[in-house]
């Protein structure tokens, strides 16, 4: 749009009402650095209410793995309580950077709460171990994501000058929840499934919806399609990453926590196919990458 001398300097009121011309009434998206301080204040609200949550889960189950172990009278499994979320973390938290632009931060965020409340909400109704221990994986998949799509929220937000500022409180509310995990793991043992798991959806469910109307700025950039983007996630490595961790898990839990002898198919089977597999896994990423100078290792 050009503009002449007999144009005139103020237009439809927009410099008493604080708006530019040119992205007046919505003609423009709005960027991440142009939305208003108390927008701004919500979603860190959002984004920090679920990091809190999330770290409180690290902590807070393992203390009461005693009072779970034994109503379920199984202690031999209560290990994987902890190990099925930090698999799942590990697993799953490096695909939110693709879904993120994907599906954009919003989406992304959305899906990691969605994830995080199932699997909280699967652990306070749980029946038998196995049921817990599928709903802690769960939980672990949108734990994972929420710190993931939570530091890409906040660079999009604000500048390198200040970045570093909110991302160390944000770091407060992890740590306060790390903290008060195990403390208050110890206090609601007698009551786990009622306090220790089911108080979190509220907080889950205000998070959400902090984030899910407030999160509405777009990205710069030309951006490729969906499907593109989609197509560009290692589907396969984090398969292959998932099997091999998870295998090498089995088979220390198996030796080690179930005692069972090396002669046993479940602790060889275990160990060979987590050695196998993460050799394949490394070999196609490695000759992707070096096929031109050396041979594959396997």
């Amino acid at each position: 749009m050009t503009f002449t001398e007999r144009d005139s300097l103020l237009r439809n009121s927009d410099f008493f009402s604080g708006r530019n011309c040119a992205v007046s009434k919505g003609s423009v998206p709005v960027g991440p650095l142009d939305i208003s301080s108390r927008t701004r204040q919500r979603i860190l609200f959002g984004i920090w209410l679920a990091q809190f949550l999330s770290a409180l889960n690290l902590t807070l189950v393992p203390t009461m793995v005693p009072s779970i172990s034994s109503n379920f009278n199984s202690s031999n499994q209560a290990s994987w309580l902890g190990t099925s979320y930090l698999l799942a973390t590990c697993t799953f938290t490096p695909l939110y950077g693709r879904l993120s632009d994907a599906m954009g931060r919003r989406g992304a965020s959305q899906s990691a709460l969605l994830f995080a409340a199932i699997g909280i909400l699967g652990c306070g109704c749980s029946n038998s171990m196995k049921m817990l221990i599928a709903s802690r994986f769960i939980s672990g998949i949108g734990g994972g994501g929420i710190f993931t799509t939570s530091a890409i929220i906040t660079s999009d937000m604000y500048s390198l000058r200040t970045r570093g500022f909110i991302q160390s409180i944000g770091g407060i509310f992890y740590g306060l929840g790390m903290g008060l995990g195990g403390p208050l793991g110890g206090l609601v043992r007698l009551a786990w499934l009622a306090m220790g798991v089911l108080m979190q959806i509220p907080l889950f469910a205000l998070s959400l919806c902090l984030t899910s109307f407030n999160l509405r700025y777009t990205t710069p950039g030309k951006g490729k399609s969906k499907f593109e983007i989609l197509k560009r996630i290692d589907y396969g490595g984090s398969f292959f990453v998932l099997l091999s961790i998870g295998s090498m898990l089995y088979f220390l839990s198996a030796r080690y926590n179930e005692d069972h002898s090396w002669s046993d198919p479940t602790v060889w089977r275990s160990l060979l196919l987590s050695s196998s597999r993460s050799a394949c896994s490394s070999s196609s990423r490695y000759s992707s990458h070096t096929s031109l100078f050396f041979p594959p290792p396997c």
